[in-house]
């Protein structure tokens, strides 16, 4: 018989260590058994007794890998589901909380709909407010991805320069004048601080962007989502007619020269 090779005896270490983490995993009582269980029969697709590759991306548990070999074991995920249990204390989030979900790679407001039950023991069911993510407004979350919403803010004082005190939210189409007047693309501002970023439709990757009124300055947070030039400024300004005006300066490549496109809403 052939000796066997490293990825092998790794790959069968690996196997018998997950069959007796699973065993031990039926030992572990209440919810924390619940959560490891169900969630481990869901997310085991390729069902070798350990997470890897896409089925740690898909079940967002990179985190629960303690020894950093790249796979998550049937006590690591156990372990990692209950710490964030404690955490986050989950069981206080009731139908109708108003929170934040971790969706797309940003923090958006969201409604809690119920607790997970079954299959969804332990995660958070939630109504994306005005987000879209794929298909669907609703998402069932791991508890960390879910966290109480901010207070709202108290009103920003008008700017002196005329401008409002959040920018108005719609669709803004982005043009340029040089090298000849183009539109560059549109994006969705939404008046909470998050937005879609530049594509033909204004339905590109989602981000979030700070505004000042008394100086007009934005901040994409992040860098704007879907826009390939490097960003140097955004400022916001009216024109002669007084319409609103979102300037975004920036260089197509590093050491190019510097221009700008205007962005203004769509029906203003």
């Amino acid at each position: 018989m052939p000796a066997s090779t490293p990825a092998v005896a790794i790959a069968a270490t690996h196997l018998a260590v997950a069959r007796l983490a699973a065993a031990a995993l039926a030992l572990v009582p209440g919810a924390l058994a619940a959560q490891g269980a169900d969630g481990w029969r869901r997310f085991d697709q390729s069902g070798n007794g350990y997470l890897s590759g896409t089925e740690v991306t898909a079940c967002g548990c990179k985190a629960a890998d303690a020894d950093g070999d790249g796979v998550v074991m049937p006590d690591e995920y156990a372990r990692w589901r209950g710490a964030a249990a404690s955490t986050t204390t989950p069981a206080a989030w009731r139908g109708g909380d108003r929170v934040e979900a971790y969706v797309d790679g940003a923090w958006h407001p969201a409604t809690v709909v119920r607790m997970g039950t079954g299959d969804e023991a332990g995660r958070v069911r939630v109504s994306l407010d005005g987000y879209t993510y794929g298909t669907s407004r609703i998402e069932s979350l791991d508890p960390q991805r879910v966290r109480r919403r901010a207070a709202t803010p108290a009103p920003v004082a008008a700017s002196p320069k005329g401008l409002p005190a959040a920018l108005p939210a719609g669709l803004y189409v982005c043009t340029t004048s040089y090298p000849a007047l183009m539109t560059l693309g549109r994006l969705t501002l939404r008046g909470d601080g998050s937005y879609t970023g530049m594509s033909r439709d204004g339905t590109g990757r989602g981000g979030r962007y700070r505004y000042d009124a008394a100086t007009g300055r934005v901040d994409w947070v992040g860098g704007l989502q879907g826009f390939t030039g490097q960003v140097s400024g955004t400022e916001v300004y009216r024109d002669t007619q007084g319409v609103l005006n979102v300037r975004v300066s920036y260089t197509a490549r590093a050491g190019g020269n510097e221009s700008s496109m205007d962005c203004y809403r769509e029906g203003a």
